[in-house]
């Protein structure tokens, strides 16, 4: 048996960046949006946008005439959301997505978005007269994200998407250290992404990330959103996971004075808590952390598995069921090859 202390995988984070793209999300999730309502197609009419940071980061326009809604989609190109509800990676570029068919089921409001050859299948429900929810669907089935929330603006309110995500205002400095970032994470991901995913090939990347790592966390302390960026905050925290447990320990306790200040991803801490007691042999809280055995992912303990599935459906954790989380990181276990001694350098 593996001992979990030491392993060096860290099963907890081979799903690569703990976020998921809202192009490509699991299916088979449970509805979080559906419920049965009364509403007719009128109801849905206006401009809505979905805020974040203060930005629009979703503008949707409804029209209704002639019993039927025409209706157009603006988005960016491509973004990420963790498991939070957080945003990253938001492209400056945006779609414009054409509405070709809506209609009433059960009171919420389906309908599909195209974009060139590419099409996006949505599900609107009304919360009041200026607030809904909006989900997308794959296969039939709501994807596990939690639902953007929608909030109707006035028709003179300028309703475009932003451009200026994640760049605006940075010091040259900075824009330095969200490259560096940006550049050591790709690295980590393509290690990551390898068949079979070689132990060595990561440690030898993880060890050569660690003194930039180092160098920013003496400097920034843990790098906040508001002096980084989300993005650089996020990336930093991915490759802090996959450090030395020394490290780990260090910088956990100004991560949670950040998440207190809402200045870092609760998500994110949840990850790293987890990290840090699992590597100690203590119990973990929120299930992120496992272990493979004979190819399989096994769970790591945990200090309250009866509280579990509702720890982790109060971040958002998906999938809730800890089952199905296993389930996702079966493949990573089945490709993984621990070829190289476990480290024995220590670091601060």
């Amino acid at each position: 048996m593996i001992d979990l202390r030491r392993h060096y995988l860290r099963v907890g984070l081979a799903l690569i960046s703990a976020t998921l793209s809202v192009l490509c999300l699991t299916a088979n999730a449970p509805a979080q949006v559906k419920a049965k309502n009364t509403r007719s197609l009128q109801d849905f009419e206006g401009t809505w946008v979905v805020k974040f940071d203060g930005k629009n980061l979703i503008v949707l326009t409804l029209e209704f005439a002639n019993d039927k809604l025409s209706a157009s989609l603006s988005r960016p190109e491509s973004f990420q959301m963790d498991q939070g509800g957080e945003f990253s990676h938001i492209s400056p570029k945006h779609l414009n997505e054409t509405i070709g068919e809506a209609s009433l089921v059960e009171g919420d409001l389906e309908f599909k978005a195209a974009s060139g050859s590419d099409s996006d299948e949505y599900v609107m429900r009304l919360s009041d007269r200026d607030h809904a929810l909006l989900q997308m669907k794959f296969e039939s089935n709501l994807v596990p994200d939690p639902p953007w929330s929608l909030v109707r603006v006035s028709d003179s309110e300028k309703s475009s998407v932003a451009t200026n995500w994640d760049i605006t205002g940075y010091s040259k400095e900075i824009l330095a250290l969200q490259s560096s970032l940006n550049e050591m994470v790709e690295k980590d991901q393509a290690v990551r992404k390898e068949v079979p995913i070689l132990q060595s090939r990561m440690k030898q990347v993880d060890d050569g990330n660690y003194p930039e790592l180092l160098n920013i966390y003496e400097h920034y302390k843990w790098p906040l959103i508001s002096v980084v960026g989300r993005t650089a905050a996020h990336n930093y925290w991915l490759l802090v996971q996959h450090q030395e447990p020394e490290f780990q320990r260090r910088v956990l306790p100004d991560m949670q004075r950040a998440v207190e200040a809402d200045e870092a991803s609760k998500v994110d801490y949840a990850y790293l808590y987890d990290r840090v007691m699992f590597l100690q042999g203590k119990p973990q809280h929120w299930g992120t952390q496992g272990d493979c055995k004979n190819g399989k992912a096994v769970l790591a303990p945990v200090d309250d598995t009866a509280e579990l599935e509702q720890r982790r459906r109060e971040l958002h954790l998906t999938p809730v069921s800890i089952d199905e989380y296993l389930k996702l990181l079966d493949p990573y276990c089945a490709n993984y090859v621990e070829d190289a001694p476990l480290p024995t350098k220590p670091q601060p």
